[in-house]
């Protein structure tokens, strides 16, 4: 009657185990498809959305930099045809005679349709020496044609110049001129003609629009001003930025940054908001600006992250279902199962409790081990002398963890376990073995070992008892030591005799030098009375005995 709940339970533990290994294996399964799903969704889903924002923002940026490009082209085929030798020979004699109404009456004439039909916010002439000679604005003063910059640059070198964006002097307005100066026949500069270009006109609402619904997507142009990008446009989220708002070269994770210091193409940073951005970067040809199309990431993915959401969200409420409904089989088929394993998992684990509590009560070391020579259990003495806790040692041999070896010729000895599972007798170590500690100490051991055997008589395992000798060694060696320079000295002289001694100490203590001084009797001089045999054949060649060394000279 005895035998059979224990045939039960070894029948039924392994049973229950085996559920609960299947149970969390499909759960993992599970949870491992969901999650590898999800990421390749999430992942394909991305690239695909790059792809396809990338696309658009080199379309836009292409279409608005050709646009840029072919309205600066046809300014600059005005200003070449108005300053042509036909307009030249009147702004000759308008240098001779400003005032003379015929002249400004065919200046106003030839120019304004131009002013109108291009949307000039001012066409006006100047001499070489900057003197205001004509213009189509009546209102325009004196000093203003002094905030044209480049003025000098263009007379100087009798070149058209399309300037970069400024404040006027005046009106304090953004503003860009084309400067394009008259010469005679002898190439000296008689005058020059000069376009202003309001960019709120046309310019800047070309570079904002963007062509599809967003809510976040943004065109700017940038400039570089010393060691900062200056921005030229009014930016769609911050007022007021237009030739105001600079930012540090050092800023590199900024796309408007990463645009003046050389780099073009797709570039993922943070803009002047401080807002994740997908950009694309490219610099206007013939001009000193540079072009950035940019999107928030968050507007690129929004849709991204609900249809995630949802999809995770409605897996997981399946997988917990499911989960939860296998538990429940599970426990319903175990219930009565555990019932019957109570009482006796309560008995199993107050003779274990016995076992462990005599087991470290023990004042020698004690480890058992398996059948196959691996650490189960050691009690705290087993763990300080070995230098392993019990949680490193358990599952690992114990010729790894008890490691011994000879005294005196320091050559690994066969462990004991390894013999009583190999010919199942007790076993006790010879003397003069050194146990090995996991940090490397050399400690003197006496053990014995005993196989654990079953109620059959076979063998389950072993049990090794041992304990320290270090003070017996120690104590065994000192008289040896003695008897042996007793004997010693009957035969040989006293010089002989204290090199004999020190030889007995440095091997007592392991030190490779042993030496005899003497103090004299003015208590500032040493003499040299022996060295140990392995000092003399090792450190030291030269004979000193008898040699006499002042004290600080000898460093002692």
């Amino acid at each position: 009657m005895g035998v059979g709940p224990r045939i039960k339970d070894v029948a039924i533990y392994p049973l229950i185990h085996k559920e609960k290994h299947i149970i969390l294996f499909l759960i993992t399964l599970l949870c491992a498809i969901l999650i590898f799903s999800s990421i390749f969704y999430y992942r394909s889903q991305v690239t695909s959305i790059k792809q396809q924002k990338y696309a658009e923002l080199k379309a836009i940026a292409g279409l608005k930099i050709s646009e840029i490009m072919e309205w600066r082209s046809e300014r600059l085929s005005d200003v070449e045809f108005f300053s042509s030798n036909q307009l030249f020979r009147q702004t000759k004699n308008l240098v001779a005679n400003n005032n003379l109404i015929s002249l400004l009456e065919f200046f106003r004439a030839t120019l304004s349709p131009l002013q109108q039909n291009h949307h000039y916010e001012n066409i006006f002439i100047v001499s070489p020496q900057n003197k205001l000679l004509f213009s189509l604005d009546e209102r325009m003063k004196e000093s203003e044609q002094n905030g044209v910059p480049d003025l000098d640059s263009a007379v100087s070198t009798k070149k058209i110049i399309f300037s970069d964006f400024h404040f006027t002097y005046e009106s304090k307005t953004v503003h860009l001129d084309i400067i394009a100066p008259s010469v005679d026949n002898d190439n000296s500069p008689v005058a020059v003609l000069i376009f202003t270009i309001n960019p709120n006109d046309y310019l800047y609402r070309l570079i904002q629009k963007w062509p599809l619904p967003s809510k976040f997507s943004e065109t700017l142009i940038v400039g570089k001003e010393g060691n900062n990008v200056l921005f030229l446009n009014e930016l769609r989220h911050t007022n007021n930025t237009v030739l105001n708002l600079r930012i540090p070269l050092t800023s590199v994770h900024v796309p408007a940054v990463q645009a003046v210091l050389g780099y073009k193409g797709i570039f993922e940073g943070i803009d002047y908001r401080g807002v994740d951005v997908l950009s694309d970067i490219y610099p206007i040809p013939n001009t000193p600006w540079f072009m950035i199309t940019k999107i928030d990431k968050s507007e690129i993915y929004a849709d991204l992250y609900f249809r995630e959401i949802a999809i995770i969200i409605s897996t997981l409420l399946l997988l917990s279902v499911l989960t939860v409904g296998l538990i429940w089989l599970m426990h319903f088929r175990q219930r009565n199962v555990y019932l019957q394993l109570y009482s006796k998992e309560r008995e199993l684990s107050e003779s274990h409790e016995e076992f462990k509590t005599t087991l470290y009560s023990i004042g020698d070391g004690v480890i058992t081990t398996d059948v196959n020579g691996n650490v189960k259990q050691m009690n705290h003495v087993a763990q300080n002398l070995t230098g392993w806790t019990e949680s490193e040692a358990q599952g690992k041999p114990i010729m790894g963890v008890f490691k011994i070896v000879n005294e005196e010729t320091k050559q690994a000895i066969q462990n004991p376990v390894e013999i009583i599972l190999r010919e199942g007798k007790i076993v006790s170590l010879t003397n003069h073995s050194l146990l090995i500690s996991k940090e490397g100490f050399e400690i003197p051991v006496a053990d014995s070992s005993a196989p654990i055997k079953n109620k059959d008589g076979n063998t389950t395992g072993v049990v090794l008892v041992f304990r320290e000798q270090i003070k017996e060694r120690a104590a065994s060696k000192l008289i040896n030591a003695r008897l042996s320079l007793i004997d010693f000295s009957c035969s040989y002289s006293l010089s002989e005799f204290l090199q004999k001694t020190l030889d007995e100490i440095t091997a007592l203590v392991d030190s490779p030098i042993g030496f005899y001084h003497f103090v004299e009797s003015d208590q500032k001089t040493l003499s040299l009375q022996a060295w140990s045999t392995k000092t003399k054949n090792n450190f030291c060649e030269a004979e000193g005995q008898g040699l006499h060394y002042d004290i600080e000279e000898a460093g002692v």
